[in-house]
């Protein structure tokens, strides 16, 4: 189980209000910092392929893989944008209408509707050339499960 990892929350604003009647715990749960090795090496791989523009967010860059990670294969000359925006990778895929763009995100399951529109403005917009690699992960599973284990003592999640 991730509890190894997690560590007292400590925001003195909330904190200080709060301090003698509730504990908070953040845990591991940046989208990025829990993508499994095995997806991270399989962006590595778009990101080898010939002729593929590859799209991701700043911090998925240093993610490692296997034997490489994103920052790696661009300072190897392949061709990796970072955005702040799938709607960002739409402008690549109109500028660069002959090669095909992938779209990296590793988010959770909040994030896939505006993924989900990017996807659908493309295929507006007629651009065939926008893809994205959805490395969602779902939260719900998680928390139904931490709900249901007797042994973990939770009275709820601030989310």
């Amino acid at each position: 189980m991730a509890l190894k990892y997690i560590e007292e929350y400590r925001d003195p604003g909330v904190s200080r209000k709060i301090a003698d009647w509730i504990t908070l715990f953040s845990g591991p749960g940046c989208p990025v910092c829990v993508t499994v090795r095995k997806d991270i090496d399989r962006c590595i791989k778009l990101a080898r392929t010939p002729g593929v523009i590859v799209a991701t967010f700043g911090d998925m860059m240093r993610a490692p893989g296997t034997d490489s990670s994103l920052e790696q294969e661009r300072a190897d000359g392949n061709t990796i944008h970072v955005r702040y925006s799938v709607f960002d990778a739409l402008d690549l895929a109109r500028r660069y209408p002959d090669k095909p763009v992938v779209f990296l995100d590793p988010g959770v399951e909040t994030s896939a509707p505006i993924v989900a529109a990017s996807v659908l403005s493309a295929q507006g917009q007629g651009l065939r050339n926008h893809t994205v690699l959805s490395i969602h992960k779902r939260m719900m599973p998680v928390l139904e499960s931490l709900m249901l284990d007797e042994t973990v003592c939770v009275d709820g999640f601030v989310l």
